[in-house]
């Protein structure tokens, strides 16, 4: 076979950030509401999340927030033969996402994240 045409890469070398975990979720207290990604709105949502989530959260969100063009995928409670649930977020207002959830932020002059989410 000759040379191939593509670079081989890891997932780690496409990323901008190290990939995070999110936070749990606080509904109580005095702090100011967050909206905040849940675990179900990617495992049973649709691949994009075009709407800020309705869901809040209050307290520290200690930096563990979203961007456009970010990938959540589900950490927790995937089966090992099924694919890993994963959403591309495309919306602009910023949100946390739940501890179930991994934010990986990809660099886009190597990588579309909708690609990256379908390959995964």
């Amino acid at each position: 076979m000759g040379d191939s045409a593509f670079e081989e890469l890891r997932l780690g070398d496409l990323l901008v950030v190290q990939p995070q975990s999110g936070i749990r979720q606080q509904q109580d207290g005095r702090d100011e509401a967050t909206p905040y990604v849940t675990t179900s709105a990617v495992s049973q949502g649709p691949h994009a999340l075009t709407a800020a989530p309705r869901d809040i959260t209050r307290g520290d969100v200690k930096g563990r927030v979203v961007e456009r063009n970010d990938l959540l995928l589900v950490s927790r409670g995937v089966e090992r033969h099924e694919s890993v649930p994963c959403a591309t977020v495309k919306f602009d207002e910023p949100a946390a996402f739940s501890e179930s959830l991994i934010r990986l932020r990809v660099d886009q002059a190597r990588v579309l994240p909708d690609y990256l989410r379908l390959y995964l």
